[in-house]
């Protein structure tokens, strides 16, 4: 059991208790990949979706354990293309991010499928260029749709990213 009071930004209470109960949930149901960057850029999920890491540095997580994320400067881990990436259903993307500079004059993918230039990308999840908020886009025979968060991703802390389509 969970227990969650909410407030305001000037502390004062705005709700009464309230619990929430989680059941038992298999997190592996339906799992497509999982990188847990454990020293590698191996996949966890059993389907052999292994990246190859492009000059990012391993340091530590975001509960200070030393190997378990990486660091990057212009670097990036890539996956062969499959067909396990293609996203035609329900699906999220969750992940754990840390930047010194989210409001960028610079585009910073996140997670990305697909080519560079946007004829030949399928997705993305990023840091909206000079804003900082969160963007989730898809892309599909021409057309782009997805959604911008209301609130930009606080720099110099650890932000636990999700973005899910439904169709």
């Amino acid at each position: 059991n969970y227990s969650v009071v909410v407030s305001n930004d000037f502390g004062s209470v705005e709700s009464g208790a309230l619990k929430i109960l989680i059941p038992a949930t298999n997190l592996t149901n339906g799992l497509v990949a999982w990188w847990k960057f454990d020293g590698n850029t191996i996949d966890s999920s059993g389907n052999n979706l292994n990246g190859t890491n492009y000059g990012a540095s391993l340091t530590s997580n975001r509960k200070g354990e030393l190997n378990k994320a990486y660091s990057f400067n212009n670097d990036y881990i890539a996956v062969a293309n499959s067909n396990l990436l293609n996203f035609n259903d329900t699906f999220s993307i969750s992940l754990w991010v840390f930047a010194i500079n989210f409001i960028s004059n610079d585009w910073q993918e996140f997670v990305m499928k697909g080519a560079v230039s946007y004829q030949s990308r399928q997705y993305h999840i990023r840091p909206e260029k000079n804003t900082g908020k969160l963007q989730l886009i898809f892309y599909e025979s021409g057309t782009t749709f997805g959604g911008t968060s209301y609130s930009a991703l606080v720099n110099n802390q650890w932000s636990h990213v999700v973005g899910t389509l439904e169709n």
